[in-house]
């Protein structure tokens, strides 16, 4: 007989769960052997190809559900699911956090009905459990308010949370990028002073990697680089998951969501009145960029030192995923090195369930 186990809406602090009709605490459904759903949250970031992989998990979501993998995107996160819990610290009120209360209540449900259709892996991925790219643009830092924001969501998450993966940019092209769909969104054109303070701004993705740490001390952190997962969703999933089967089909449109062309950024903001500060929008032919020569040196040195503090972490729940050919931190780590797909999930720790339809998923 199939063994049922339930989240309790109203007993998340307290780890309770239903097995067979009976409330137990979570430790007891361990002993005896209760597959509880794992839950993997895809934080994003914002303008990584975040909506091109959550376009691929819909389009493929018939191939998922036979390696027992469901995922939520968007299109559910946003129509009701997570109301309340990715609100502005803030602008927190009691309605706000009534409603917050409500949406842990159904994601443990939502958990306990996936677990119902024995499935073995959930993703949600939702960039906007971070912030925002109207609040990056306006503060001028990365995500200002993550960590307050991880704390009102981590009763929602954290009974199921096995894995965490965030994926990094340059911080270059994606300020660029964050600007460029800004000015779709209203947002004026950057100007010296904005770009200026991108240099000088605190905020890095290290320190967003320990804001998820400490909220979440119990998952494991996966970082992928843009530069080489952007273009890969099927690649990003097997990373994530485990799972790489030939089933999957690409898109047929690859991008999704893409930057604004200059042409059409000069013709918003022609149309609006405002005049640049620069010729940026001037070469028609080309990616606008508006950020000066010393200023993108001194992000992309940003960024590698972020890299290289990711490579240097003993925290083994914090794991760059690197593919630039560097020899791997620790020994045993392999993962992103040019070995294919088979190899680069054998060597990642704790990567999906064991399986026996495809490829076996070892358990390194």
């Amino acid at each position: 007989m199939r063994t049922m186990l339930w989240q309790m809406p109203g007993h998340g602090g307290l780890g309770m769960v239903v097995v067979g009709g009976q409330l137990v605490t979570r430790a007891c459904a361990d002993r005896i052997g209760v597959q509880m759903v794992e839950l993997i949250l895809h934080m994003g970031a914002h303008r990584t190809a975040t909506t091109t992989f959550q376009k691929f998990l819909k389009h493929n979501a018939a191939v998922l559900a036979e390696e027992n993998v469901s995922a939520i995107g968007a299109d559910v996160t946003r129509a009701g699911l997570l109301t309340g819990l990715m609100c502005h610290p803030d602008t927190a009120t009691a309605e706000k956090d009534r409603r917050a209360h409500r949406a842990a209540g159904l994601v443990r449900l939502m958990l306990a009905e996936k677990t119902r259709h024995q499935f073995g892996q959930v993703i949600l991925s939702e960039p906007d459990l971070m912030g925002n790219i109207s609040e990056n643009i306006t503060t001028g830092r990365l995500y200002p308010t993550a960590a307050a924001r991880f704390t009102r969501m981590h009763k929602a998450f954290d009974s199921h949370l096995s894995r965490i993966v965030l994926c990094i940019r340059s911080y270059d092209s994606w300020w660029v990028s964050q600007f460029a769909a800004g000015i779709m969104q209203g947002h004026a054109m950057p100007d010296l002073a904005q770009m200026d303070r991108l240099v000088t701004q605190p905020r890095r993705w290290r320190m967003l990697v320990e804001d998820l740490n400490a909220a979440f001390p119990g998952a494991e952190i996966l970082v992928l680089p843009y530069e080489s997962f952007g273009a890969d969703a099927a690649r990003s999933l097997g990373v994530m998951t485990g799972v790489v089967t030939d089933g999957l089909s690409p898109l047929q449109q690859k991008r999704h969501a893409i930057a604004p062309s200059t042409r059409c950024l000069k013709e918003i903001v022609t149309d609006r009145g405002e005049r640049p500060a620069d010729n940026s929008l001037e070469d028609l032919g080309a990616s606008w960029n508006p950020l000066p020569a010393d200023h993108t040196a001194a992000l992309q040195d940003a960024y590698r030192e972020d890299l290289t503090w990711l490579r240097m972490q003993k925290n083994k729940k914090i794991t760059l995923i690197d593919d630039t050919g560097r020899e791997p931190a620790w020994e045993e780590d392999q993962r992103g090195q040019d070995d294919g797909f088979e190899k680069e999930y054998a060597a990642a720790r704790r990567m999906g369930r064991p399986s026996d339809k495809g490829t076996p998923r070892p358990t390194a």
